[in-house]
């Protein structure tokens, strides 16, 4: 072989091997763990829930749900499915240590697969609330995302997963009689008595509405916002609490009241318009 025949071998085995490294990159097949982690990143070990990697495969619960010592890895998530009936409020709670290089989301999906509720914060935990508008089998996805640069070492994340399943609260309606109008009575007028004064009792003092707080927990939160957006997209029917989440008082609730509750949350609105009442 003469020279030019030996470099052309050579670059060609060149160009194969860096395509190799390249495919294997965009799938994730790096070898040095279990899940496909690249080399200097922790491996992942499985939980012991495995195969629920998809809405086919999750893992069927019964509710109220709670389990710990769960294992969130890159590339696997963790699908959790359960039966809610219309009407009914469901809690999901992910504890886990939020990390630099990786975090965990948690989102809701229907059975149909369209996503109805999620959690995407950048700290410890995640949680949402939901309340179902029909008679379904839900899935919670947990997604682990994790920082792609050569100095992430985190391909898994322990956690916890708790799911509860509540009735939701109506919002009672106080319906007030019309006076009786005094009948007349013949014979002398009756001489008043006297007697103990009655002392008036005390009623229960109403729970103060938080405006932009829709689904009642007392809180304004990215939650809050969520759920006017899924209204605005006809997603949601109604919410706990309808009357607090028009904030801009202009009548109708759509994705600028949205758009203010997330100011709020971030700490760029100090008050929502709607504050000193409409």
């Amino acid at each position: 072989m003469n020279r030019r025949a030996r470099l052309t071998a050579v670059l060609t085995l060149t160009v194969i091997a860096a395509v190799a490294v390249a495919l294997a990159a965009v799938s994730g097949s790096y070898a040095g763990g279990p899940t496909g982690a690249p080399a200097g990143v922790d491996p992942c070990t499985d939980d012991q829930l495995e195969d629920n990697d998809s809405l086919a495969t999750a893992t069927q619960v019964g509710l109220p749900y709670s389990q710990s010592g769960l294992v969130s890895c890159d590339l696997d998530d963790d699908y959790f499915a359960f039966q809610l009936s219309a009407g009914q409020r469901v809690q999901v709670d992910a504890t886990f240590v939020h990390d630099t290089d990786a975090d965990i989301d948690i989102s809701l999906f229907r059975s149909n697969g369209t996503q109805v509720a999620f959690a995407d914060s950048i700290t410890d935990n995640e949680k949402f609330v939901w309340v179902a508008q029909i008679d379904d089998t839900f899935t919670v996805q947990v997604h682990l995302i994790t920082r792609v640069e050569p100095t992430t070492t985190v391909a898994s994340t322990p956690y916890a997963l708790s799911i509860t399943r509540s009735e939701a609260t109506p919002t009672p309606v106080i319906e007030t009689p019309a006076p009786t109008p005094p009948q007349p009575t013949a014979g002398p007028t009756a001489q008043p008595t006297s007697g103990p004064t009655a002392q008036p009792t005390s009623s229960p003092t109403a729970q103060p509405q938080v405006l932009g707080d829709v689904n009642g927990d007392q809180s304004v939160s990215s939650i809050d916002a969520a759920l006017v957006l899924q209204y605005t997209a006809g997603l949601l029917q109604t919410f706990a609490i309808p009357q607090n989440a028009n904030v801009n008082c202009d009548g109708s609730v759509d994705s600028i009241d949205a758009s203010l509750i997330l100011q709020l949350v971030a700490g760029l609105l100090p008050a929502f318009p709607a504050e000193g009442g409409c």
